[in-house]
């Protein structure tokens, strides 16, 4: 199975978390093989870096809230059988600025945003306490296989983290 992971960096402030066309493949593959959902052979992901003013736009366009979050996700309407699992869009100056605020650098919290964006795709979310717990802990164990610590660890309750429209 072949995955193809498009990275666009829009906003070049993201230069500093380093290569990211790598970090997304790794996200992408310890995911998949944590969670164990079969894709679409050919399956794409769209990986966009951003700034706060396009999330902000994207977030009121599509779920009619004015502000800047750290990541949306946008899954496919054919869902993980389709060969485009959706989109995927992540907010410089935001999520530099969780990454401050929790001690984390800003490669390890962007890895964070794309497993937690991914999980969307893939069809998780958070609505209920249940969700959130699941939600989570797949994410604790994704980031473990990357040898990235625990995110809940300290300040970025999943609450605070974006759902797909």
């Amino acid at each position: 199975m072949t995955i193809t992971v498009d990275v666009e960096v829009v906003d070049p402030a993201w230069l500093a978390a380093g290569e990211v066309d790598g970090l997304a493949q790794d996200v992408v593959a310890a995911t998949l093989t944590e969670v164990g959902r079969r894709v679409h052979p050919d399956a794409e992901i769209s990986v966009r870096l951003c700034d706060d003013d396009e999330i902000r736009a994207l977030n009121l366009a599509w779920r009619n809230k004015d502000k800047a979050t750290n990541v949306l996700s946008f899954p496919s309407p054919a869902g993980n059988r389709g060969p485009l699992l959706g989109d995927i869009v992540v907010a410089f100056e935001y999520v530099s600025e969780e990454a401050r605020e929790a001690g984390r650098s800003l490669r390890d919290h962007l890895s964070h945003m794309l497993v937690h964006g991914l999980l969307h795709l893939l069809g998780f979310d958070h609505e209920s306490e249940d969700q959130a717990e699941e939600m989570e802990d797949f994410e604790r164990r994704i980031l473990a296989r990357l040898g990235i610590e625990d995110p809940y660890s300290g300040t970025v309750p999943v609450e605070d983290l974006a759902i797909s429209p």
